[in-house]
């Protein structure tokens, strides 16, 4: 099963949150002025976990969704009722790396960990994962060199780290391509 999440952020958001990164005080300091070229929209590949975890501190168990990106093994734990589209993703999309359900496990456990006041027995178990794709906008900067900013399509943050995820797909799609 393919699902995406909707951007709520649209271009001009995300290259304003762009722009008032590239001009903090810090980086004009060590950094001349920066120039946004041009953006787009892409969606990067997530593995979904369906999960149910289950502490002696709870009287019933939580479920909920984790999703994992592969490269950067960035997570988000997503609400149940958070709204999914489901089927074709209506932009630029890449491949998906093998899934790691033992991250997801990983970062449930020491989220639930750090509630768990008792710190006693806590038992996860995953669905199989869903394909997931979650919407950058990709800002291409020139200053005295070029730069690639991320901004989350859902929260309008910077995020730095999604950058070296986005490149790694972007390098192995050339690669694959026939350009």
């Amino acid at each position: 099963m393919t699902y995406y999440i909707e951007p709520t952020i649209n271009r001009q958001k995300a290259l304003k949150a762009m722009k008032q990164y590239t001009s903090s005080f810090l980086l004009r300091i060590v950094e001349n002025k920066k120039k946004i070229e041009s953006s787009e929209l892409v969606y990067l590949p997530f593995w979904m976990y369906e999960y149910h975890l289950e502490t002696t501190s709870l009287k019933e168990g939580i479920n909920g969704r984790i999703a994992i990106e592969s490269i950067s093994e960035q997570a988000a734990i997503l609400p149940v009722d958070y709204p999914l589209q489901e089927g074709e993703v209506p932009g630029e999309v890449f491949a998906h790396c093998p899934p790691n359900s033992e991250k997801a496990k990983h970062v449930l456990y020491w989220e639930a960990f750090g509630k768990e006041k008792k710190r006693k027995q806590i038992s996860i178990s995953l669905d199989d994962p869903s394909r997931l794709y979650l919407p950058y906008w990709v800002g291409y900067i020139k200053g005295n060199r070029r730069e690639v900013y991320m901004v989350d399509g859902v929260t309008g943050k910077v995020d730095l780290p999604m950058k070296d995820s986005f490149l790694h797909h972007l390098k192995n799609q050339l690669k694959h391509s026939s350009i």
